[in-house]
């Protein structure tokens, strides 16, 4: 991996809406409470329609870093 790399990156805005194939994924959760009782449930997670229920700001941060990972991959930044 390199020692120095910059990366600049601005304007982040809205594009226009595509159509793209929706992917299901079932997650399921187990935990155990603090009094002792475990519990499990299980949900249906869509992409991309679930990222819609993702506060913007959170989503522009998510989704940067996820494309910044991959251009570096593709570039051969990070080898």
């Amino acid at each position: 991996m390199p020692s120095s790399v910059n990366v600049f990156y601005s304007n982040f805005r809205l594009g226009t809406n595509v159509t793209i194939q929706r992917r299901l994924m079932d997650v399921t959760f187990e935990w155990v409470d603090k009094d002792g009782k475990a519990h499990n449930k299980t949900r249906t997670i869509t992409f991309p329609d679930d990222l819609a229920l993702i506060p913007a700001n959170i989503l522009k941060d998510e989704l940067t870093d996820l494309m910044l990972r991959m251009m570096r991959r593709a570039e051969g930044v990070d080898e």
